[in-house]
């Protein structure tokens, strides 16, 4: 049995229904991956845009989860499979949780509309975050070392450096299906 984390530096994809042991409750399976950037403030509330979602008790609503920090409530896609990120992806339905707290407003617009849109109108490069490329008429962005690629049943992915993981388990006490969010640390996965 490895740990996410393990899992992933070995060149695995991890995807959701993966059954995996936790640290106290026991037995239970992957729901999904919610990835965000290590940085504390992106993390927990310094800035506009909450990312990360904290541990325990999870919200889900569809494909989203949906948590309170400092009195506002903030959502975020939750991801089917994680796999390290190797290559560049095309921005559009790229969602990469660090472009929505940067310091340039022009640079936040710009990754949206490239976001948006498969064929954006294009704007100067300055107006595009570093990590992205025009090439050939379309937004790139150009993966860093140790991010994570994040792949849903839609279009939509997702690209970030750190993630939690939503888990579903029976809970012992009502036998209610109860959603929890944990670090990918704290997790084994159950080889079968």
């Amino acid at each position: 049995m490895s740990n996410i984390l393990e899992a992933l530096k070995q060149g695995k994809t991890v995807e959701s229904n993966t059954r995996i042991k936790l640290p106290v409750e026991g037995k239970a399976e992957i729901f999904g991956f919610v990835p965000y950037h290590d940085d504390f403030d992106t993390c927990f509330g310094y800035d506009e845009t909450i990312t990360c979602p904290p541990i325990g008790a999870a919200n889900i609503i569809g494909d989203r989860i949906i948590f309170p920090v400092n009195g506002k409530f903030y959502r975020a896609p939750i991801f089917e499979s994680i796999h390290l990120a190797d290559e560049k992806y095309p921005v559009y339905l790229l969602y990469v949780p660090r472009f929505l707290n940067l310091t340039s407003k022009y640079q936040i617009s710009g990754y949206k509309k490239a976001f948006a849109s498969e064929t954006p109108r294009l704007i100067g490069y300055d107006k595009y975050p570093d990590s992205i490329r025009v090439i050939d008429g379309v937004p790139v962005y150009f993966s860093e070392e140790r991010e994570y690629i994040f792949s849903s049943a839609s279009k939509l992915r997702g690209i970030g450096n750190a993630f939690v993981v939503i888990v579903r388990r029976r809970s012992n006490e009502t036998g209610t299906v109860v959603y929890e969010v944990y670090n990918p640390n704290e997790i084994t996965i159950i080889e079968e």
